[in-house]
C-alpha cells in the first residue's frame, strides 16, 4: 500500500500531505496503478472509469508535463477485436496528425497485459457542456466551432478514415477556445491502419443513436458521408438548442433518422437565416447522395452564410474550467468527468429523458483528460462495504462507514450461515440487489447492470467460470455498486458527480432471452443493460443492441 500525491504522483509510506505540493495524499489500495510508472510517466490520479476501463492523469517525474493515460479493463482486453480497435484509434490519430485532433503520444501494454494509450492532456470541456452553458448559442460562435471541426475531420477523411461517432461529447473545447476532435475508437479505417480485422461486419450497429446516420441506423456499410450527417445533427442542436430527433426508445429514434424529416430550424429559432437552415437541412438528407458529398463542400456552404449572421454573434466560446461549477469530493479534489465512448464498441445509447441540466451539465470539467472509456463516472474511495449471502438468504455484514477521506476497512468474512452464491440469473436477483443497495442509500434506483460470461440460459455459474454480475444504483449524489463474483459479493457506496449516471426502469427480459435475440454464442460474452432500457451484447467481433421489449 502507498499514498500518492494527485498532483506530482510521488508516493509516501503513510497518509498525510505531499511535502512538495501540499495536497492530501490518496490511498492506492483500491487503485493499485496510482504511483506506478507507465511508460515515461507516473500515475497521479484516477480521472474516470467505466465498464471498458479507466483514464488516469499521468505526470512526467522530471519535467512535470501531464498526460492522460487510457487503460483498457481486464475484461474488455479479453476480446481481441476490442483491443485491436483500441490500438487502431492510436494508429488513426497518428496517421492524420492534425492540430484539431487529440494527440496520441505512446501506446503499449501494462505488465498484466492490459493495453494502454498515452494521450494529450487538455483543460476545458466537451462541446455538450459548452453549448449548455451558453444556450442560446451565438450563431457566429457555433459557426466557427463547426468550421474548426470540419477542418480536422476533413484531414481524417483525406487519409481514408471515417469517424462514425461524431457527437458533441467527442468535440472538446479547450480553455482558450480551440476545438479537438476525440475518440476514433470505432472509426472506419484504411486496411493498412485497421490491422487484422479492421472491417466491420454489415449489420453491426456502431455509433451514438442520437447522432447516427440513416445508413448506420440500418446497419449498412457507411462512408465519409455518414460523418457529414452526424455533423449536421450537431449543427442543428448547436443552432437551435434541440436535437432534430428524440424518442423514448431506441427503435423509434432510429426510425426517425431513417424516415422522419427534421423540424424547420427557423420554427425553433426564427433568427436563423434561411441560407443557414438550408445548409444544415441538406447535411441531414436521408440519402447519402443528396447530402454534401465532402466536408469541404459543407464548410464552404457554411462560410457563405456568415454575412447573414449578426457580427456581434462571432464570439469565442471556451471550456474555461474557472467558469464552471466545481463540486468537491471527499479529499478536497474536484470531480473530473470526461467524454463517454468506449473504444471498439462505442454503442453509447440514448439517455433517459432528462432536463438539459441533467445531461452532462452541472458537472465540473476542470483540467480533464480527453477521452474516457464507457459511460464515465468519477469515483472516490468507497465509504461503506457490505458482504452478503446466497440468492435465497441475504445476510448483511456492515463494516461501518469510513470518515471523510479515510480508507474504508476491508470487508469482513461472511457471517455464520452465509453461503456463497452458486448460480445466479442477474434479472432474477435484481430485487435482492436493490434491497442491499437501499440499505446503503434509501431511494436508490437501478442505473445499469452488466453480466460477464453468462451461460446459454443467461445465468452465471460462479464455481465453473470467472464470470461476474455488476449492478449500479443511483440516488441523488450517491451511487451504489453491487458486484457478484466468487465467494464474497460486495456492495460499495461512493459519491457520484456525473448526471449521465441516470435511473433506468428494471428490465423485462431475462438474460437468456437477450442472448437468444442477439444470436451471441461462445465464451467471453458481456451483456449490459442501461440507458434507454436497451441491452448491449458484446462477444468476439460482434456488438448488437437488443430492445428490452419481452
Amino acid at each position: 500500500m502507498a499514498f500518492v500525491c494527485p498532483e506530482c504522483a510521488r508516493s509516501f509510506p503513510a497518509p498525510g500531505f505531499c511535502t512538495e505540493d501540499g495536497g492530501a495524499l490518496n490511498d492506492n489500495a483500491f487503485c493499485p496503478l496510482l504511483g506506478s510508472t507507465v511508460g515515461s510517466y507516473r500515475v497521479a490520479t484516477l480521472i474516470g472509469q467505466g465498464g471498458m476501463g479507466e483514464v488516469y492523469r499521468g505526470v512526467h517525474p522530471e519535467i512535470g508535463s501531464r498526460v492522460a493515460i487510457k487503460v483498457l479493463s481486464t475484461d474488455a482486453a479479453r476480446a481481441p477485436s476490442v483491443a485491436e480497435r483500441f490500438f487502431a484509434e492510436a494508429r488513426a490519430v497518428n496517421v492524420v496528425r492534425h492540430e484539431g485532433i487529440v494527440s496520441v503520444l505512446d501506446l503499449s501494454r501494462l505488465p498484466d497485459g492490459r493495453p494502454y494509450i498515452v494521450m494529450e492532456y487538455l483543460e476545458g470541456a466537451p462541446l455538450t457542456r459548452v453549448l449548455e452553458l451558453h444556450r442560446p448559442v451565438p450563431l457566429g460562435a457555433m459557426l466557427q466551432i463547426l468550421l474548426n471541426v470540419l477542418d480536422a475531420l476533413s484531414a481524417a477523411h483525406a487519409q481514408g478514415i471515417t469517424h462514425r461517432d461524431m457527437k458533441p461529447d467527442n468535440i472538446f473545447v479547450t480553455s482558450t477556445g480551440r476545438t479537438k476532435v476525440l475518440d476514433f475508437g470505432i472509426a472506419k479505417l484504411r486496411p493498412d491502419i485497421a490491422g487484422v480485422s479492421g472491417a466491420t461486419k454489415t449489420g453491426a450497429l456502431l455509433g451514438t443513436p442520437y447522432y447516427m446516420s440513416p445508413e448506420q441506423a440500418r446497419g449498412q456499410a457507411v462512408d465519409h458521408r455518414s460523418d457529414i450527417y452526424s455533423v449536421g445533427v450537431i449543427a442543428y442542436e448547436g443552432f437551435t438548442g434541440k436535437r432534430p430527433f428524440d424518442a423514448e426508445n431506441l427503435y423509434d429514434l432510429l426510425r426517425q433518422h431513417i424516415e422522419v424529416p427534421p423540424q424547420s430550424l427557423r420554427e425553433l429559432r426564427p433568427e436563423i437565416p434561411p441560407a443557414l437552415e438550408s445548409v444544415v437541412l441538406r447535411a441531414l438528407e436521408k440519402a447519402p447522395g443528396q447530402r454534401f458529398q465532402t466536408l469541404e463542400l459543407l464548410a464552404a456552404a457554411l462560410r457563405q452564410t456568415a454575412p447573414f449572421l449578426a457580427p456581434t454573434s462571432f464570439v469565442t466560446l471556451t471550456g474555461e474550467p474557472s467558469s464552471l461549477p466545481r463540486p468537491v469530493l471527499a479529499a478536497g479534489a474536484h470531480a473530473a468527468p470526461t467524454a463517454p465512448t468506449a473504444p471498439g464498441y462505442a454503442a453509447t445509447l440514448p439517455e433517459q429523458s432528462v432536463s438539459p441540466k441533467r445531461g452532462l451539465g452541472g458537472v465540473a470539467w476542470a483540467a480533464i483528460a480527453v477521452v474516457v472509456l464507457g459511460v464515465a463516472t468519477v469515483v472516490s474511495a468507497a465509504v461503506a462495504l457490505v458482504v452478503f449471502g446466497d440468492r435465497d438468504t441475504v445476510t448483511v455484514v456492515e463494516t461501518g462507514p469510513s470518515s471523510r477521506g479515510a480508507t474504508p476497512a476491508a470487508p469482513e468474512a461472511p457471517a455464520k450461515g452465509v453461503t456463497s452464491l452458486k448460480r445466479v440469473e442477474a434479472v432474477q436477483f435484481l430485487p435482492k440487489a436493490l434491497e442491499l443497495a437501499r440499505r446503503q442509500v434509501p431511494g436508490a434506483e437501478l442505473s445499469s447492470l452488466s453480466v460477464d460470461s453468462p451461460e446459454a440460459d443467461g445465468s452465471v455459474d460462479f464455481p465453473k467460470s470467472d464470470g461476474t454480475i455488476s449492478y449500479t444504483f443511483v440516488h441523488g449524489e450517491q451511487i451504489v455498486s453491487v458486484t457478484l463474483g466468487g465467494e464474497a459479493p460486495v456492495v460499495a457506496k461512493s459519491p457520484v458527480f456525473n448526471p449521465m449516471v441516470a435511473k433506468v426502469r428494471p428490465p423485462r427480459c431475462s438474460i437468456g432471452k437477450v442472448l437468444k435475440a442477439s444470436g451471441a454464442r461462445g465464451e467471453d460474452i458481456v451483456v449490459s443493460y442501461g440507458p434507454a432500457a436497451t441491452w448491449t451484447v458484446m462477444g468476439g467481433d460482434d456488438v448488437s443492441m437488443v430492445p428490452d421489449d419481452c
